[in-house]
């Protein structure tokens, strides 16, 4: 393990990611991009990702991006735009415990902390 900077989308006020964060504000555009993203070699499941190979331990270990071109390989122009427009943002972490590093994501231990409020939103940069 390693401690690093991760980029990650997460809810501005629940600070839960955009594919379980749906309670509440789930949307169409929201479930059909899940269903995209679950039916797409592009978006693969920890598992199936080649350096990680195996699940997400839930609720101790969170995916993210280990840079931003990681994300924009992952989602969008119009994904990102969506989001922000739902009250999701790219949120920048450093000094977190990177547990595994997979092809298109990575997984790593989020502080207990709430820590979704960044001064800087990063998606703003993305247009």
């Amino acid at each position: 393990m390693m401690i690093g900077t991760v980029f990650r989308i997460e809810h501005e006020e629940t600070g839960r990611g955009c594919y379980v964060d749906r309670y509440g504000t789930s949307t169409i555009f929201l479930d059909n991009m899940l269903e995209r993203h679950n039916a797409s070699s592009l978006h693969p499941s920890s598992d199936v990702d080649l350096g990680i190979c195996r699940s997400v331990k839930l609720g101790t270990e969170f995916c993210g991006f280990k840079d931003m071109k990681q994300l924009y390989g992952w989602f969008t122009s119009e994904e990102l735009w969506e989001l922000e427009n739902t009250g999701y943002h790219i949120i920048k972490i450093e000094g977190v415990e990177i547990t595994a590093i997979g092809n298109k994501q990575v997984l790593f231990l989020k502080p207990a902390e709430k820590i979704c409020k960044n001064s800087e939103n990063l998606l703003d940069i993305a247009f």
